[in-house]
């Protein structure tokens, strides 16, 4: 035992670097299986969380009982035992087990449904108490504590003028009997305060549209059917009076803190249970319509799971097997320094078994106190790196984890056997032998070297020749591995050639230092053991973070793709009044623009996203990876040439005089002249008469035009029947001249040739219905009598608007404009554009589509801009609030929002995202473990190397020499392998990458851009190369230090 712990004592250092190496692969080795699951759990909370409440929790709703209308008087109030009795129901239908293991504890709320009545228009609304509302929501004022008092939503109070002391009016109504009028109860509330919801959406108010409405009391958008619903009113308990419209139900919430990973089957049969027991109830209890279920969101998190599972396993695989290389090659060295103790043993009668006992313990004891210590490091760092890039996870320890230490464990073990066995079996006469003659490859090691580059050779083979694409199998995650190994090798044999070259030419000729480091080569091949593990550590951190740039850069090409913009807001508000918003607060362009996304794709046609030209490089999201020449060059490609701008006029009238008319047709007449607008103080587009055209003589058309005091711009003038309805009209007339009667009458150019031209939509042929002449008498107009709706608008506005498309993007040629394309407008209508330029991708439409001006489109598809249901309000990044609060201020409501960053949050949260994170922190690590080792390697032979330095110095060499030569020696050697461990991920890199698994790619993302990323592997070879320097410098200073005459006199005394 003194022997054992004297040993341990004299050999520390080298011992210590045996440790750390079986700390740091177990630590790899146990850590990543107990990281892969906290992704696991983090993917299934994140899954969980981006489905609605109210699409994962439990919801129970009950009416009251029927005996509350007799169907001649307005019924009975309900009493707070009743109210307590419809509560008690729904909180005990949905308490059971299941429940109770995995969703929350229930809140019960109360509503009523009533109207509200602002002006000529009404509104719904509800009086809605929920459990503790008033602490889950930001109340200026008080909580309503009696009946009769109410929390109104902010924007509305300051819609309808009023203040903290007012009542507010809500209508019930109910039914009186058959074929009888509905009779109504008119309750008023007294507002005590105003109430404010972070997010409405969120699990402690678990349903959105129980407070959601419009706090403008807009009217509805033209063509919406959607009934008009104002802000709920937060009231009091005993305000909920009115038994046939009220409703109670309980919510519980999922618990993310109780589901995991093993209990997603149980939590799904739970489920189950509790539909199949609540299905059995009938009325007053009210089903819900759908019945919910987790096992889609819990089939998605499985195969991401074992997606991640795989990934993991290929980052650490190539980890653990340099680990146990490097700890083959220390116990190796340590056994070789013990050559004479091992010689002792046998010479004093030691049996072969307790020789192999005694060399072997040393080594056994340092890796098993590796165990306990690698495992405790390895949790507190797993529980690090989550707690830091996951949040709060469940702590597991998996089957593979377990398998992973006893492997490692094993095979160090195994490792450390065959190492010192190596010198157990030596000669005796070789191990007392004072010098350590170098042994040459045995034929093992030959056969070990031939089938590593077999093996390699394999599975290139394998990988370039498979079709499989987005496969991310595991033979091409450990491709880096596989290319490195074979490498090494050959490396192994090119640096004896090459060695052995540069000491021919440097025997007779060249600098005493490269001549010491060339012999210093040739003669001692321990030094290549150096160049497999930084080879392969160089190629799997290339590999690594190149293969995860790859992946992060298109993520996020495709978030800034699908929101657009730093921030998105989703509106129904008409195209056209929100540009007008966005125009009024910021005039600058600086922050905010309006857009429409684009319709699905129409025959022939791409799908066309329309943005504000003037203010696209300001506001949208950009990716250089899409080229196009850059974000600005597209907005210049979008804008229309510079003319002379819309024609503007004021007043309430506009004149027109219409000369020389002779029209004949049968469709839709008389033919009405139209006049379609902007207003300058609302945005709003309006569309009125101006009056009657005869068939055949002179006509002075005077119409009324309304909100044109402050100015508007026209659109389009149009000569329609009735109601706007098509005509087959043909022949002439001419428009002598066209007045407002306000401030500006209007520059109408009916004598510039070049100031009009026919306006779209068009019949049915595709070809313009009227021929446009212009001349001092005016705009002489040929009506072809194509059954259309006769349209004229300015050409400051191009008849093709440009169109920055796509490289991608189908567009077929259009078959009536020349040197055309067949766009698409508003709602997705076919239109000629002209191709002003092409990119890899566009914000809106992704990989497929284009971009065009709303301005241009408004122009001539304004009228039907009223349809579209959606509008998007792209705000850029750093908007100051104040601008956003003035944009709500002009009616239009902020609540549905969506921005790049949170886009790009989920996008990095997905499986393929946590697995090449792991990817790229094990190649991290795997580099660390390369210089460490190689770090122990140089201080185990740091003994012998300064055995030789002394033997130099005694013959007359110089100090600096030395130093130069032993630098040149490390430099050469370990800098071929960092070339060679470049030269492998580049080779890996280009065989497999564009097969990799790096994300759900949709039909419209972006592409993905495979290029090498060259800048990150010049950053890691150049990390490697500085490390490897630092490390060549220290060692030349610490062995010429060491190298002294008394080391010599020292050796001889052993």
């Amino acid at each position: 035992m003194g022997t054992f712990i004297a040993g341990l004592r004299s050999r520390r250092w080298l011992n210590l670097g045996v440790f750390a190496l079986g700390v740091l692969a177990m630590v790899v080795a146990v850590a990543t299986p107990l990281y892969a699951r906290s992704s696991a759990e983090h993917l299934l909370d994140q899954r969980v969380e981006q489905r609605p409440v109210y699409e994962t929790g439990l919801s129970i709703q009950t009416a009251p009982q029927s005996d509350h209308a007799d169907g001649a008087k307005p019924p009975h109030p309900l009493t707070s035992d009743e109210r307590a009795q419809m509560l008690a129901k729904v909180a005990d239908l949905v308490t059971t087990d299941g429940p109770d293991r995995f969703w929350q504890a229930p809140t019960t709320y109360l509503y009523s449904l009533g109207d509200y009545h602002s002006g000529p228009r009404t509104y719904q609304i509800k009086t809605y108490w929920r459990d503790g509302m008033c602490g889950l929501a930001h109340v200026e004022g008080r909580c309503p504590s009696a009946p009769g008092e109410a929390l109104i939503d902010p924007l509305m109070l300051e819609s309808i003028h009023g203040q903290l002391g007012d009542k507010i009016q809500v209508i019930f109504s109910y039914s009186t009997g058959d074929d009888k009028p509905a009779g109504e109860l008119k309750v008023d509330y007294t507002i005590v305060g105003t109430y404010a919801i972070d997010d409405p959406a969120s699990p402690e108010w678990f349903n959105p549209a129980r407070t959601f409405g419009d706090g403008t009391l807009r009217p509805t958008p033209l063509g919406s059917r959607a009934p008009m619903t104002a802000p709920s009113l937060l009231v009091d308990q005993s305000s909920i009076t009115f038994a046939p419209s009220t409703v109670a139900g309980a919510d519980r919430p999922i618990d993310l803190d109780r589901l995991d990973i093993d209990s997603m089957d149980a939590a799904e049969s739970a489920l189950a249970a509790w539909q199949v027991a609540i299905a059995n109830e009938g009325p007053p209890v009210i089903q819900p319509d759908e019945a919910i279920t987790l096992q889609s969101v819990f089939d998605d998190v499985d195969a991401e799971q074992t997606l991640l599972s795989r990934v993991t396993l290929a980052a650490v695989v190539p980890l653990i097997v340099l680990a146990l290389l490097l700890l083959y090659v220390l116990v190796a060295a340590a056994a070789d320094v013990r050559r004479q103790e091992v010689a002792l043993a046998k010479l004093r009668g030691f049996s072969a078994v307790k020789v192999v006992r005694f060399a072997v313990a040393e080594p056994v004891m340092v890796l098993l106190l590796t165990v306990p210590v690698g495992i405790a490091l390895a949790v507190l760092l797993e529980r690090t790196v989550s707690r830091t890039w996951l949040g709060g996870t469940p702590f597991a320890v998996t089957p593979q984890a377990v398998a992973s230490a006893v492997v490692v464990t094993a095979a160090a073990l195994a490792a450390a056997f065959v190492a010192v066995l190596g010198v157990v079996r030596e000669p005796l006469a070789s191990s007392l032998a004072s010098v350590n003659r170098q042994r040459g490859t045995s034929r093992w090691g030959l056969l070990a070297q031939g089938a590593l580059v077999m093996l390699s050779v394999a599975a290139v083979v394998q990988m370039v020749t498979s079709d499989a694409e987005q496969s991310s199998s595991f033979v091409e995650l450990l491709a880096p591995l596989f290319v490195a190994m074979g490498a090494s090798v050959l490396a192994m044999v090119l640096i004896g050639v090459v060695a052995r070259g540069w000491l021919r030419n440097t025997v007779s000729r060249g600098r005493l230092s490269s001549f010491l480091a060339s012999r210093r080569l040739v003669r001692r091949h321990d030094l290549v053991q150096l160049v497999l593990p930084l080879l392969l550590a160089t190629a799997m951190a290339s590999f690594a973070a190149s293969a995860w740039k790859v992946a992060d850069d298109w993520r996020v090409s495709k978030a800034a793709a699908t929101v657009g913009a730093a921030k998105v807001y989703y509106v129904d508000t008409a195209p056209s009044r929100l540009q007008w918003v966005t125009q009024q607060v910021d005039p600058d362009g600086r922050y905010l623009a309006a857009a429409v996304p684009p319709a699905p794709r129409t025959v022939g046609g791409g799908r066309v996203g329309l943005v504000d030209a003037s203010r696209f490089a300001a506001v949208s999201a950009w990716d250089d990876q899409w080229g196009g020449g850059g974000v600005q060059r597209v907005q210049d490609q979008l804008t229309p040439p510079d003319g002379p701008g819309p024609i503007e006029f004021s007043g309430t009238r506009v004149e027109v005089e219409v000369t020389d008319i002779s029209l004949k047709g049968e469709l839709n007449f008389p033919l009405e002249v139209w006049v379609r607008y902007l207003t300058a103080s609302s945005g709003e587009e309006h569309v009125v008469p101006l009056g009657t055209l005869r068939r055949h003589g002179d006509v002075t058309l005077d119409g009324f035009v309304s909100e044109c005091e402050e100015g508007c711009s026209l659109e389009q003038l149009f000569i329609a029947g009735s109601s706007s309805s098509v005509t087959d009209a043909a022949g002439r007339l001419t428009i002598g001249s066209i007045r407002a009667n306000g401030d500006t009458p209007g520059d109408w150019r009916t004598d510039d040739p070049d100031a009009w031209r026919p306006a779209r939509p068009f019949g049915d042929s595709g070809l313009a219905p009227v021929d446009i002449e212009a001349g001092p008498d005016g705009l002489a107009l040929r009506l072809t009598g194509e059954p259309a709706v006769i349209r004229l608008t300015t050409t400051d506005i191009p008849a093709a608007p440009p169109l920055v498309a796509t490289a991608t993007t189908e567009l077929d040629p259009d078959e009536d404009e020349p040197d055309a394309v067949s766009g698409a407008s508003v709602l997705g209508v076919r239109t000629p554009m002209v191709l002003a330029g092409t990119a890899e991708a566009l914000p809106f439409v992704g990989s497929d589509g284009g971009l065009s001006d709303l301005t241009s489109a408004l122009r001539e598809y304004g009228d039907q801009a009223t349809d579209v249901s959606i509008t998007e309000l792209l705000v850029a990044d750093g908007t100051p609030s104040s601008l956003l609060d003035q944009v709500e201020k002009l009616g239009v409501p902020l609540t549905d929002s969506r921005t790049e960053s949170e886009e790009l949050g989920l996008l990095r949260s997905d499986a393929f995202s946590l697995g090449w994170r792991v990817f790229l922190l094990v190649g991290v690590l795997t580099l660390l473990l390369a210089f460490l080792g190689v770090l122990a390697l140089a201080v185990v032979q740091l003994r012998w190397r300064s055995y030789e330095v002394a033997a130099l110095r005694v013959v007359g060499v110089r100090r600096r020499d030395l130093r130069r030569a032993i630098v040149t020696e490390y430099v050469a050697l370990l800098g071929m392998a960092v070339i060679g461990g470049g030269l492998a991920a580049v080779g890996s890199l280009l065989m497999v990458l564009p097969s990799l698994d790096i994300g759900t790619i949709g039909e419209f993302d972006p592409p993905v851009d495979f290029g090498l990323r060259w800048l990150v592997l010049a950053g890691v070879l150049g990390v490697v190369l500085v490390v490897v320097l630092a490390i060549a410098f220290w060692i030349s200073r610490r062995t010429v230090k060491q190298g002294t005459p008394s080391t010599l006199r020292q050796a001889d005394a052993r």
